[in-house]
């Protein structure tokens, strides 16, 4: 076995989550994946202070039994390869797999193969790092004022308005940046989305989490491309009656197809534009009532109404 000489040291981060937790950090400059099976942990090392993204730092977190640290499960290699290198510029990835396969095709950084265990405790095992000053901490997005109806002034008022033990399953990924400034999840059990890739899971899971969570508020929060990939299941939420507020986040665009193309350099994408869907429509013809909304003005009370209602409901809300 193979191991990154770093130094570790352990501090107490993020005060958003009720039940606090602690990440791994160093000095040294790294990144290192754990990959593990069906569960894949990231332990983010980051070099000369960087603070911690808000993205990384919010993602799904559980308790190991020798350390409590950040965890996020899905192709978390892929991940950090399209999204993280920007954040972390001056830091190396390295990959703890026991699969050689996701060894072989992992994008960046060095992949050593061993067993988890092992490793997980040789990387422990370091001593710990110098003593300095904690991260400053993170400056809160400031409020957006009426105007422009965009999706962070829809994400601020849903959080400002949403039921307090409501659930959100999202499938917004253009606009999951602005969800982290402008809506954050402060309980556990109450967000719901994928780590991975895939597309047209959020709607019906929707559904499926309404289900399993009967008497609680569940708001699907989706993009308009998203939601085509699997819109029958407006069918099934009218079929089974399960309160759900859909809300969709409508840009008439696979906007996050349209950013990926920019960013491996492709200046025209072919297919990537929606003008003219009806969502309201759509679903209306499925047995769900659906209201749009265009302006800032009408947000507050049609955001209102789909949280109160009683039947699964639709906004659809244009945003610019």
């Amino acid at each position: 076995m193979t191991v990154v000489p770093r130094e570790f040291r352990r501090e107490r981060v993020h005060e958003d989550f009720k039940a606090s937790y602690e990440t791994a950090r160093a000095a040294a400059q790294a990144a290192i994946l754990i990959n593990g099976g069906a569960a894949t942990a990231i332990l983010a090392f980051l070099s000369k202070g960087t603070p911690t993204p808000p993205h990384l730092m919010r993602a799904a977190c559980v308790s190991l039994a020798l350390y409590a640290i950040g965890v996020a499960c899905g192709a978390l290699s892929i991940w950090y390869s399209a999204q993280a290198a920007a954040w972390f510029a001056s830091s190396a990835l390295g990959n703890l797999t026991d699969d050689p396969g996701a060894a072989a095709w992992s994008p960046v950084g060095l992949s050593i193969v061993t067993n988890l265990k092992l490793g997980i405790a040789a990387l422990l095992g370091f001593p710990p790092g110098t003593a300095r000053a904690p991260p400053a901490v993170l400056a809160r997005a400031p409020r957006v004022a009426p105007g422009t109806l965009s999706d962070r002034y829809l994400l601020q008022q849903i959080a400002a308005l949403r039921p307090a033990d409501s659930i959100i399953v999202e499938e917004a990924p253009s606009s999951r940046g602005p969800m982290h400034d402008y809506l954050p999840m402060l309980e556990r059990g109450t967000f719901h989305t994928c780590a991975s890739g895939g597309l047209g899971f959020g709607l019906p899971a929707s559904v499926g989490v309404a289900l399993a969570r009967p008497g609680r508020k569940v708001i699907g929060l989706l993009g308009d491309g998203s939601a085509m990939y699997s819109i029958q299941g407006l069918w099934s939420a009218a079929e089974l009656e399960v309160p759900v507020a859909f809300i969709i986040v409508n840009n008439s665009s696979y906007r996050a197809l349209e950013e990926f193309g920019r960013r491996f350099g492709i200046k025209a994408l072919p297919g990537i534009q929606l003008p003219g869907l009806d969502f309201c429509a759509l679903s209306q013809g499925q047995g769900v009532k659906g209201i749009r909304v265009e302006r800032c003005e009408d947000l507050d009370a049609a955001l209102l109404e789909v949280f109160a209602a009683d039947e699964p409901m639709l906004l659809e809300v244009r945003v610019n």
